[in-house]
């Protein structure tokens, strides 16, 4: 029921319009002698209209009256008059809050009047709630919303679109040209004329598809773009209404989906070329071997083959990680003197870095243990140095230094608590743009040509320090050079002494068979080679289907047998030849951690792994202990 006040100082009149309003079934809230005396009424109840009276001698205030209190309250009101009766409708001519009514009070003209503005109050509070729910639903929805003229120039946007952009607020955007958005203009024009060339029918003049944008901040959004030209009635354009969907995460995704597939086909060619490559090395070892007995003590000649061996331990390292990285296997850690390390390593970057180039090494910690890969942790400090030679231009110099720290005295938080060897690699190159730094450990990110960088060296830095448990920072000034500090826990444990050196030849009989199973040509020679020099009856298998015919007649052999073969397995081939001769012994070649994949069926059999590449006593001392 609707609520109606009555301010008219003539008492009769007002309880005469009081009664027909009361028989037309409205609800009177209060009658009083002037809107004044009304109060606060207006706000403290609900009030459906009002009736005012009209002074003669200031008819524009009540006029005013009804304005106020309809832009404070939305009450809209019937003016009371009894010298303009023919102005009943005026309001509504005009759209104004308020209409007139005679003081004779003609019940039909007076309901006329309230039912005129009630409906009015009714449509606009309709359209009130159509217009917040259609900003709420503009505004608030998660999709990036947009309006635009025909030129382009945004006129409106919700939120989510300006913070998908960069802007401040709708404001902000308010005024720009789409075609500014766009990461590629031409591609923006392009996109747009269709909504205006193709024929106009529901489908044409609605368009969908990816959009790249530009953020304020510079870097690419992806979207999803649905532009709908919204028409006249009569036909005209009026203007272009936009939704885009943020898909740049998605597109992130994707990305690391390939990059994944990248590494995982990486993973793979590694694993076979590391398999390869640990033939070739063994290969040189075995050489290297051959070569330190037919020199005659010669100590330069055997000081050439020292390097070549170390050089090949290194490169064996190396395939080790790569073998471990295609399988993703665990490599073997253990506590290291760093500083010895990368004393190591000194002759071998000395060859790397050109003569221009001055190389520093500053070793001060006074606990150098840490628990790593050496292999992985020398490749780590190779490639710091090549990335900082990289950054000089023709001449400069290269600082590896080292010292122990605690946790407590540096301001980094990461770094509390613990006790660091601070491992620092600095150079006075060329330096990283502040646009790179962010970037330079993603996979596949470098800045250096084609030809000289893969983009995946400090990515390899950054998974060796995350598994020593340790941090690795950057502080680089463009144009003048760049500091690499790692930090890696130290080890209150030492390094386990080093082993005695194995005799060259132990007393062990060596006349038992060899049966040698390896695919690849030049390492099967020379591995035959070697064992007949030392002794054993070498039997060459050029493909694995010969060990039948081989081992027929034969008690007392050892089958040395490369694990991955093209035509069989060495574990298949094991499994073969110790059916039919219980007694053989197995010697496995591999460059695998594949000691924990025996099958059943070797379990309970006599045999040995020997991690390729191995060295010539290491394979001989291996099979004496099978003998």
């Amino acid at each position: 029921m609707y609520r109606i006040v009555i301010c008219e100082p003539e008492q009769d009149i007002a309880r005469q319009a009081a009664s027909i309003l009361r028989d037309a079934g409205y609800d009177i809230a209060g009658i009083y002698r002037s809107f004044q005396d009304a109060g606060d009424l207006w706000g403290r109840e609900k009030i459906d209209l009002a009736l005012i009276d009209v002074s003669r001698e200031e008819p524009q205030q009540s006029a005013k009256t009804a304005l106020d209190l309809f832009e404070t309250y939305n009450i809209p009101s019937v003016l009371l008059s009894d010298f303009d009766p023919g102005t009943a409708a005026g309001g509504l001519k005009y759209g104004l809050p308020f209409v007139y009514a005679g003081k004779d009070l003609d019940p039909k003209e007076l309901k006329y009047g309230i039912e005129a503005m009630l409906y009015g109050r009714h449509m606009e509070q309709k359209l009130a709630e159509c217009e917040n729910r259609y900003r709420g639903f503009f505004e608030n929805t998660l999709t990036a919303n947009f309006i635009a003229t025909l030129e382009n120039i945004i006129t409106d946007c919700n939120s989510s679109f300006a913070e998908l952009l960069g802007f401040s607020g709708p404001e902000d955007a308010a005024g720009i040209s789409l075609l500014d958005l766009f990461a590629f203009p031409s591609e923006g024009i392009r996109l747009l004329r269709k909504l205006f060339l193709d024929p106009k029918t529901s489908d044409c003049c609605r368009k969908t598809g990816e959009w790249v944008l530009r953020h304020k901040n510079g870097s690419h959004v992806f979207v999803l773009a649905t532009v709908q030209l919204v028409y006249s009635p009569e036909g005209s354009p009026l203007e272009l209404r936009g939704i885009l969907l943020d898909l740049t995460e998605i597109r992130d995704l994707e990305e690391k989906l390939i990059q994944s597939r990248k590494m995982e086909t990486i993973g793979r060619i590694s694993g076979s070329i590391a398999h390869d490559f640990n033939n070739i090395i063994t290969a040189i070892i075995g050489y290297c071997d051959l070569l330190k007995t037919s020199i005659g003590g010669d100590p330069d000649l055997s000081q050439d083959i020292d390097g070549i061996l170390l050089a090949a331990r290194k490169a064996g390292d190396l395939t080790r990680y790569m073998m471990s990285f295609s399988r993703n296997q665990p490599m073997h850690v253990a506590v290291i003197n760093a500083e010895e390390s990368i004393r190591g390593l000194e002759g071998i970057i000395r060859r790397l870095v050109p003569g221009t180039v001055k190389i520093l090494f500053n070793f001060s910690a006074e606990e150098p243990y840490v628990f790593v890969n050496q292999g992985r942790f020398e490749q780590m400090i190779i490639n710091l140095v090549m990335n900082a030679k990289d950054a000089l231009r023709t001449s400069g110099f290269i600082e590896v230094s080292t010292r122990t720290i605690s946790g407590r005295d540096i301001s980094r938080p990461e770094l509390a608590g613990n006790t660091w060897l601070e491992i620092t690699v600095r150079d006075n190159g060329t330096g990283i743009a502040p646009g790179d730094l962010t970037k330079i450990f993603d996979p596949y990110f470098s800045t250096k040509a084609p030809d000289r960088g893969t983009g995946l060296g400090l990515q390899s830095v950054l998974t060796t320090v995350n598994h020593t448990g340790g941090h690795i920072f950057v502080d680089s000034e463009y144009g003048a050079g760049t500091k690499v500090l790692v930090f890696i826990p130290i080890s209150r444990d030492k390094p386990s002494p080093a082993e005695e050196p194995l005799p060259e030849f132990r007393k062990v009989s060596r006349n038992s068979t060899i049966v040698l199973a390896e695919d690849d040509e030049t390492l099967r020679n020379l591995l035959s080679k070697l064992l007949s020099k030392t002794g054993y009856r070498v039997i060459k298998l050029t493909n694995p289907g010969e060990a039948s015919a081989a081992i027929q007649g034969e008690t007392d052999f050892i089958l040395l047998t490369d694990i991955v073969m093209p035509e069989m397995t060495g574990y298949t081939l094991a499994e073969t030849v110790l059916a039919e001769a219980p007694g053989g012994k197995v010697l496995f070649m591999t460059g695998y951690n594949d000691e924990y994949s025996v099958p059943p069926a070797l379990r309970n059999r006599k045999f040995r792994f020997i991690k390729k590449p191995f060295f010539y006593k290491d394979l001989i001392s291996t099979l004496d202990e099978l003998v």
